[in-house]
């Protein structure tokens, strides 16, 4: 049978990835004329686009299939006291089971913040 040893091998597995996720672009730039159409001048275009129909941002850009998991670390495994530093291993694992699982594209973000209400209006 075989058995993962969780401890060693998830901290290997994640140090060899440095971490789990990353970002990766859906266009390939592959010449100047791509560059443009990307980024400026062609970009302009499409803010524009977005300021004048708002609701088009959906197909435009990444807003449609996107969510951010959010968490102060605050009650990491039970433990008071965690950081934003130490649940992000969590939140990165949360983003792979989002994307794999449901296709949609998840960014983790770790506050170093405790309070509720700053959480809220943060």
């Amino acid at each position: 049978m075989y058995r993962i040893d969780h401890e060693d091998e998830g901290l290997d597995y994640r140090r060899r990835y440095q971490g789990l996720i990353g970002v990766n672009s859906k266009v390939p730039i592959r010449d100047r004329s791509i560059l443009g159409l990307v980024y400026t001048p062609g970009v302009a275009e499409v803010c524009l686009e977005i300021v004048d129909h708002p609701e088009s941002a959906f197909d435009l850009t990444c807003r449609g299939n996107t969510v951010a998991i959010i968490s102060d670390g605050s009650d990491l495994f039970g433990r008071e006291g965690g950081s934003p530093e130490a649940v992000l291993p969590i939140l990165e694992s949360k983003s792979v089971l989002f994307k794999t699982f449901a296709g949609v594209d998840a960014f983790p973000i770790a506050l170093d913040i405790t309070d509720p209400i700053e959480i809220v209006n943060t």
